[in-house]
């Protein structure tokens, strides 16, 4: 691999290193704030916000579940014998169509009936499990308690229902009373607080029972029935189910997780909001690719530069290699060029001339007109070989005031001819610096390469005619 590939290769390998280290970092960076953002902001904010709803849903049934615990037709209708149920049924279906509720009803501990809009329902008993709720309300300290629960009515509906302790003046209990409301509205105040399918919020009671939940993410959509089906979780119970409001970090399915817990009194429920780290969450995967491909196309973009302004340069720095600064021929290591160009097919015996020209006595113009005035003689011949053979690709700065023109598919004798004019032309020039006029001339020695030797062997020959050249007394053309 050359030194510009090489060069090349590890600055590709630096930038694209780079720009993914980068990027990486990022990732982690956000994840890490992303997570910590919702652990400490957005889950507390989500369960601020389902609270007050919940509370705002929910004061209004209790509200009036309280009134019609406190209403004198219940309490007279009760201690009157609870005569002509009629009455309590057009009640109830009062109470049920002014309030928008799903139903409405009254339990009497007189009579263990269960009084409904439609009518007496069935009597309470200790011995069905469905009736538990009444003697839970019977036995509790607290004013009203909220459950879940099958509509005694349409057994296939799930209710919520406020359950209100009726109490009379005397501080008889009479029974219990309230309206229930759809679970599906309530539920649905958890989903909208989790648009992004982000949480797993679900409500627990005291024993740590799941009431109600949200669509999950977590657990294939399959309802929780318990704290303890949630891996990791179960050696929280009791401290989440104690406190009125805390968070705890624990191990879920190899992922991180966070739940937090906020009891509300209303419901005598605490409400928990679930979140695990998702590493793939696209909220941080998007602007990780956009990144990535940003910095890719920076990468090739900067290499594409670095590719063309390197070959530029190397191409300029060759250029000036094998170029003579002054003239702008091909210097000696340019030579090397032509003739690995000129003489590589050495086998087709390929006619070439060469023609090595001298400028006679320029020491002394050097030392007459000064340096710069060599300088412009050395020009003017070089564009006085131009002039006559039409091109200088193939012409050599082979020394100070040296020059080797080769001329590819010209014999000695064509040779000899374009060295003979361009020697007449030199003679006849004048060339003007600082308004001083210059003559000079040129010896010519030329001879044509043998496909038998060697570029050494053939510039000894055509040095030799230069050299009979001189000694016949300059300013003429020798072939060799």
């Amino acid at each position: 691999m050359n030194t510009k590939n090489r060069a090349l290769t590890l600055v590709s390998i630096f930038l694209l290193v780079g720009f993914i280290a980068v990027s990486t970092l990022s990732y982690w960076s956000a994840r890490h704030t992303l997570s910590e953002q919702i652990v400490s902001e957005v889950v507390p904010l989500t369960g601020i916000s389902i609270y007050s709803k919940i509370k705002e849903k929910l004061m209004a049934p209790i509200h009036i579940s309280s009134l019609m615990a406190q209403d004198t037709f219940v309490h007279d209708w009760v201690h009157n014998g609870e005569q002509e149920a009629s009455k309590m049924q057009r009640y109830l279906a009062e109470i049920q169509q002014r309030n928008n509720a799903i139903t409405s009803f009254f339990v009497s501990e007189k009579t263990r009936n269960y009084y409904h809009p439609n009518g007496v329902l069935k009597q309470v008993s200790e011995h069905d499990a469905q009736d538990n709720w009444y003697f839970s309300v019977t036995e509790s300290t607290q004013d009203y308690i909220v459950n879940i629960d099958l509509d005694t009515r349409d057994l296939q509906s799930l209710t919520v229902f406020i359950n209100y302790k009726v109490i009379d003046s005397d501080g008889l209990y009479l029974g219990a009373i309230g309206i229930g409301l759809s679970v599906t509205s309530v539920k649905q105040l958890l989903d909208d607080n989790n648009l992004h399918q982000q949480f797993f919020i679900f409500f627990a009671d005291e024993q740590g029972q799941v009431m109600l939940q949200s669509n999950n993410y977590l657990f294939d959509k399959q309802p929780i029935k318990t704290l303890e089906d949630i891996t990791g979780l179960a050696a929280y119970k009791s401290q989440l189910l104690s406190s009125e409001n805390s968070t705890t970090r624990f191990n879920f399915a190899n992922q991180s997780a966070h739940v937090n817990s906020r009891y509300v009194p209303e419901l005598g429920w605490s409400l928990m909001i679930l979140h695990t780290d998702k590493p793939w969450d696209k909220r941080i995967i998007q602007p990780l690719l956009l990144n990535l491909s940003i910095g890719l196309l920076i990468s090739i973009l900067v290499i594409a530069v670095v590719f063309y302004t390197m070959r530029r340069y190397q191409k300029e720095l060759e250029r000036m290699a094998i170029t003579d600064k002054l003239t702008g021929v091909a210097n000696r290591h340019g030579f090397e060029h032509l003739v690995n160009r000129l003489f590589s097919h050495k086998n087709k015996k390929c006619t070439c001339s060469v023609i090595l020209f001298d400028l006679d006595n320029f020491k002394q113009i050097n030392d007459t007109y000064t340096h710069l005035a060599g300088d412009k003689v050395i020009c003017d011949a070089v564009a006085i070989v131009q002039g006559i053979y039409g091109k200088l690709n193939t012409l050599v700065r082979w020394g100070g005031e040296e020059f080797l023109l080769i001329l590819p598919n010209q014999d000695a004798h064509a040779a000899a001819a374009i060295a003979e004019k361009i020697r007449q032309t030199i003679e006849q020039n004048v060339s003007l610096f600082d308004k001083q006029s210059i003559r000079f001339t040129a010896s010519f020695g030329v001879s044509q390469w043998q496909y038998h030797e060697n570029v050494d062997q053939f510039l000894l020959r055509l040095d030799k005619a230069l050299y009979s050249a001189k000694q016949q007394g300059k300013n003429q053309v020798c072939v060799e």
